[in-house]
């Protein structure tokens, strides 16, 4: 599963626990109508709900992950 999430540019189906588990491992990046995940100096992952029983995850390259840091006026993971 996690490799499957590290696609960039994929969006990819997940289930609930994966999607807990990295809302839950470490303080997202960012929160909002989902949430951003890095673990450390790379790119972001974003997480969203689209019902209560429906997760995705797209892994953002390092220049979607500059492009949402700016928008969403956080730093970049360092």
């Amino acid at each position: 599963m996690i490799a499957r999430t590290a696609q960039a540019g994929v969006a990819c189906e997940i289930d609930e626990e994966t999607y807990d588990y990295f809302l839950e491992v470490l303080p997202p990046k960012y929160m909002g109508h989902g949430f951003a995940f890095a673990e450390g100096a790379e790119p972001l992952r974003w997480f969203w709900r689209v019902k209560p029983d429906q997760f995705f995850c797209r892994q953002l390259t390092w220049d979607e992950t500059k492009d949402f840091c700016r928008l969403a006026q956080i730093s970049l993971p360092w």
